[in-house]
């Protein structure tokens, strides 16, 4: 869990660096919000366990990582649609 906020902070930062070259600033915010709203689910629904080792687990980083990559994918999914609305209404 120590390198997973770095890894979702520089998968973040990929990903709002190229949709802000494409202008999909929906994109951006999503992944924004998608890092700080996963994070804060992944603190509410955290659970524990034990490995076969006898060292302790959560489900954080699946939580986080989940919501983060779902919130990106539905703000792509969300301007896909709204691009061709757009295209439809113009013609």
């Amino acid at each position: 869990m120590k390198q997973w906020p770095n890894i979702l902070a520089i998968l973040g930062a990929i990903v709002i660096v190229i949709a802000t070259i494409f202008g999909n600033r929906m994109i951006s915010g999503a992944a924004v919000v998608g890092y700080v709203v996963g994070f804060i689910l992944a603190m509410i629904f955290k659970t524990y366990g034990v490995d076969q080792g006898g060292g302790t687990t959560n489900n954080n980083w699946i939580i986080w990582g989940t919501v983060f990559i779902i919130s990106i994918l539905i703000a792509f999914i969300i301007d896909f649609i709204l691009k061709q609305a757009y295209k439809k209404e113009r013609g």
